[in-house]
C-alpha cells in the first residue's frame, strides 16, 4: 500500500508539470498527459487511468471523483475540488494549481523539518531504552555465573519483569517527549482549501459550503458549519465571524476570523488573506516544533531518572545482591 507521503511528493511534482503545460497554452487534458508521461509510478499510472476513462467518454466530473476515491489523501481531494470548481466558474486553472503546488511544498517542507528536528531525540530515546538490556547481555556474556541468579531465582525473575515494565513505560514517555505531532487537517489546511476555492471564482459563502462538503470533520469544521448556518439565516459575514471569534477558545481560529472581518470591511480580496494566514500558522508550527525539540533534552531527564537509571542500577547491582543473599562467593 502506497504511503500518503509518497502520493503527496509525487502530486507536488505532477502539479508543477501541469502548471507549466497550462501556462504555455495547453488544456487540462494535455496537462494531465504531461504529468502522466513525466511523473513517477504509482501516481503516473493513476493519471493514465484518468485519461483512459476520459477517452471512453466518462465526464470530467465523474473521472475526477473516481481519482479522488482511489487516492484517499486530502491533497488529492483538494486538487479534484479545485479543478471541478475552476472548470465551472471559468477561473484561472494555472493560478489555482500553482497555489496548490506551493501550498503542498510548504507542507512537505514543514513535515521534513519536524522529522529532522525529532530524529536525534528519537534515536537517543531508543538507545537509552535499550541500554539496560545491552548491559545485561554484556554481563551475561562476560560473567555468566554472576548474572545467572537474575534468571534462575524468583527474585531475579521479578526484577527482570520490573525492568521490562519500567523500560516500556520510560520508552513511551521518551517517545511522547521527542514526538512532534503534525495535524493533517488543521486550520492551515482549511485555509489552503478556501484559498483555492476563492481563487477559482467562488464567493466566501459558496466556498464555505464546498469546504463543509469535502473537508475533514473536526472542531474547525464544526465551527465553520455554525458560521455558515448563521449566514444562511440572515447574519452578515462579519457578524457571524465576530460571533465565532467570541466563542472559540482556539486563538489561531480567533485571529483568522478577525482578519477575515477586517478584510471584508475594507473590501479586500479574501484569497490573499487566507493565504497569508495559512503561511503564518505554518511558520508558527515550525517555530513550535523547534522549541519543543530544543526543550527535549531537558524533559528527558524525568524518564531517565524515574524509569531508565533504576533499571541500570538493577542490572549492575542486582546479580551481586542476589549472590550475597544466597551466600555465594563472587
Amino acid at each position: 500500500m502506497t504511503k500518503p507521503e509518497v502520493w503527496q511528493r509525487q502530486l507536488h511534482g505532477a502539479l508543477q508539470n501541469m502548471v507549466h503545460a497550462l501556462k504555455v497554452g495547453h488544456g487540462l487534458q494535455k496537462a494531465v498527459e504531461s504529468a502522466a508521461e513525466e511523473g513517477e509510478m504509482p501516481l503516473a499510472g493513476e493519471w493514465q487511468t484518468l485519461l483512459h476513462a476520459l477517452r471512453l467518454g466518462v465526464p470530467w466530473e465523474d473521472a475526477l471523483e473516481q481519482l479522488a476515491a482511489r487516492i484517499a489523501i486530502p491533497e488529492m481531494r483538494t486538487f479534484v475540488t479545485s479543478v471541478q470548481v475552476t472548470r465551472q466558474s471559468g477561473g484561472s486553472l494555472a493560478q489555482v494549481l500553482e497555489t496548490l503546488s506551493e501550498t503542498l511544498e510548504e507542507r512537505l517542507v514543514l513535515r521534513e523539518k519536524i522529522k529532522t528536528l525529532t530524529a536525534q531525540g528519537k534515536a537517543s530515546g531508543m538507545i537509552l531504552a535499550a541500554l539496560p538490556f545491552v548491559i545485561l547481555g554484556v554481563l551475561r556474556f562476560i560473567v555468566p555465573d554472576l548474572v545467572a541468579p537474575m534468571f534462575t531465582t524468583s527474585i531475579g525473575q521479578t526484577l527482570l519483569a520490573g525492568m521490562v515494565v519500567s523500560v516500556a513505560l520510560g520508552g513511551l514517555v521518551i517517545w511522547k517527549i521527542v514526538s512532534v505531532p503534525v495535524s493533517a487537517a488543521g486550520l492551515p489546511e482549511t485555509l489552503d482549501l478556501l484559498t483555492l476555492l476563492v481563487q477559482a471564482g467562488l464567493d466566501f459563502q459558496v466556498a464555505m459550503e464546498r469546504y463543509l462538503k469535502y473537508g475533514e470533520k473536526n472542531k474547525i469544521h464544526e465551527e465553520l458549519f455554525t458560521v455558515s448556518c448563521a449566514m444562511q439565516t440572515g447574519s452578515s459575514r462579519s457578524d457571524a465571524l465576530r460571533a465565532l471569534a467570541k466563542r472559540t477558545r482556539n486563538s489561531e481560529l480567533r485571529q483568522t476570523a478577525k482578519a477575515i472581518v477586517q478584510a471584508t470591511e475594507l473590501g479586500s480580496s479574501l484569497a490573499p488573506v487566507f493565504r497569508a494566514q495559512s503561511q503564518l500558522l505554518r511558520k508558527t508550527r515550525a517555530l513550535r516544533a523547534e522549541k519543543q525539540a530544543a526543550l527535549a533534552p531537558l524533559k528527558l531527564l524525568f524518564p531517565l531518572f524515574v524509569f531508565i537509571f533504576p533499571t541500570i542500577f538493577v542490572v549492575l547491582f542486582g546479580p551481586v545482591i542476589l549472590t550475597v543473599m544466597r551466600g555465594g562467593k563472587m
